[in-house]
């Protein structure tokens, strides 16, 4: 019986480099999750994540709705 071949991956799927570096990306994205409260209503990130006084120096209400971390479990990439 022969085997049917798969025609060969592109060399940057199959490399560990490429496969680490989605992996840190996933974790990166669950912590902003995990302590940035999902699923609340704008005013919520407005009061506790003011614009002029960034929580850890850089995330504020701004950058919650331009990366859409008020929602990440929720979104299709996730």
């Amino acid at each position: 019986m022969k085997l049917i071949k798969i025609k060969r991956l592109p060399k940057f799927l199959v490399d560990l480099k490429f496969a680490i570096s989605i992996l840190v990306l996933i974790a990166i994205a669950s912590s902003l999750g995990s302590f940035i409260e999902q699923d609340e209503p704008i005013a919520f990130y407005e009061e506790n994540y003011p614009i002029n006084k960034p929580i850890y120096g850089f995330i504020s209400s701004n950058l919650i709705f331009t990366f859409g971390l008020e929602h990440i479990y929720t979104t299709c990439g996730f």
